[in-house]
């Protein structure tokens, strides 16, 4: 049995957390307007964290833009 690849791990963890009511702490009760700000900042770090995977992923499958003067380096070599 091969285990999941790790991105495909690491989405699944960051879709399970989405998918799941924010965490709140028992010693800290938030107002209805600290709640919903918490809530907004929760899920959208968690769509940043997927846009990133994604992001990621898809620079993997270009390859690398040449790095400033790194065509002259090799031109002197």
């Amino acid at each position: 049995m091969n285990p999941r690849p790790l991105p495909e791990r690491l989405r699944a963890a960051v879709y399970d957390l989405a998918t799941v009511k924010p965490h709140e702490r028992t010693t800290h009760n938030f107002t209805p307007a600290e709640w919903a700000a918490y809530c907004d900042g929760y899920y959208t770090a968690l769509a940043f964290a997927l846009r990133v995977m994604d992001m990621a992923d898809e620079t993997q499958l270009e390859p690398p833009a040449p790095r400033r003067g790194e065509s002259l380096l090799k031109e002197t070599a």
